[in-house]
């Protein structure tokens, strides 16, 4: 018996070994996202925006901007740190009160046209 366990060690790890892993790494990642938007949604993940609920369709946005420098800011080799490890500093990190779960479509209209369509509706109607 020990030696099968020691033969098995210096052995690269099985296809099916790779995606029970992989499988197992996902669904981790998947719970993990879903506290990080729960928690700066107050409940159910929400665009801040126009409250869509689908958390395949949603992200995480520095409200302040500065996104890119702060996710290549956390990696410990200057690259752009995934939406998983943003998602883990947060967390760790006390889930800091600068950001907000938007959209993919508020977000990135956010980042091109410095404001989210449906907030510059929000403003035509106020005047």
């Amino acid at each position: 018996m020990r030696e099968n366990n020691k033969k098995r060690r210096g052995k690269k790890p099985s296809e099916s070994q790779k995606l029970n892993t992989s499988f197992i790494v996902q669904k981790v990642n998947r719970k993990l996202k879903y506290e990080v938007y729960s928690h700066y949604s107050k409940g159910q993940p929400k665009c801040a925006c126009c409250g869509e609920r689908d958390i395949r369709f949603l992200s995480i946005d520095h409200i302040g901007g500065g996104g890119m420098a702060h996710r290549k800011s956390i990696t410990k080799t200057g690259s752009i740190a995934s939406p998983s490890t943003l998602n883990r500093w947060l967390r760790q990190n006390g889930y800091p009160p600068e950001y907000q779960v938007l959209c993919m479509n508020c977000n990135c209209a956010k980042y091109w046209y410095g404001i989210c369509p449906h907030q510059a509706e929000l403003d035509l109607l106020i005047l």
